[in-house]
């Protein structure tokens, strides 16, 4: 054990505390390793199907789908702003100005994005959408899903237990 002081704090710091901390780094650097993997090897669609199947909330699934598909729409309303700023020279406002400018420039993207997210929905209406994604492909569990499952079960057992 070793103490070290920082200003008017004072820290201990253990062998056990560190195995902790050493614990907590290694699973979190798994699970971000497992995600990247995941969702750099399967398709979005393929993802939310999955999802589905493995019963998440349809709510749920239908927000993270239609956020994933304008986060590219709406950054690009952002970038097209932003060009707008740049060419009226808003660099060179005072502090208080450039701040209003940002709020009003925010104002005017969630106005454009209700509007938008308004035709869509109307839009989806009129093609008949009824809250479930229907794909060409159907999901079907395999022997070899089943393998894979259960390696992936445990290397997260033994992952978590040391």
């Amino acid at each position: 054990m070793f103490y070290f002081s920082y200003g008017n704090l004072n820290f201990a710091v253990t062998y056990s505390g560190l195995l902790i901390l050493f614990n907590v780094l290694v699973k979190s650097w798994l699970s971000v390793i497992s995600m990247l993997t995941l969702t750099s090897t399967t398709k979005f669609s393929d993802l939310l199907k999955g999802f589905e199947y493995l019963k998440f909330p349809k709510v749920m699934l239908l927000v993270i789908s239609f956020m994933y598909r304008y986060i590219f729409v709406i950054a690009d309303e952002a970038m097209r702003l932003k060009t707008a700023g740049d060419a009226r020279n808003f660099g060179n406002l005072k502090l208080k100005q450039r701040i209003e400018i940002f709020g009003n420039i925010i104002a005017v993207l969630f106005i454009r994005s209700y509007e938008r997210a308004e035709r869509v929905y109307a839009a989806m209406l009129s093609r008949g959408f009824d809250g479930n994604f229907k794909t060409i492909k159907e999901f079907k569990f395999c022997s070899r899903d089943f393998g894979f499952g259960v390696i992936m079960g445990l290397i997260l057992i033994i992952t978590f237990v040391i």
